[in-house]
């Protein structure tokens, strides 16, 4: 379910903040985020994304949830 992957996301990143798919990970909970209609959450997420992965591979994906509130 989106809200469990959620909270797999959120514990990869809690349990390896420097890891290898943290820019993944990240984006993908961003969009589930967004996809559960927890907009306010999303849009933390897209601007976080955005400041720590300004060119990462979800990057886009943050730019356009951030240009639509």
């Amino acid at each position: 379910s989106p809200t469990e992957a959620v909270i797999w996301y959120q514990r990869y990143v809690a349990e390896a903040p420097s890891g290898a798919w943290i820019p993944e990970a990240l984006g993908r909970r961003m969009v589930l985020l967004r996809k559960s209609g927890d907009e306010k959450a999303a849009l933390e997420a897209a601007t976080a994304y955005l400041l720590r992965f300004p060119r990462g591979p979800y990057a886009g994906v943050a730019r356009e949830m951030t240009a639509e509130f």
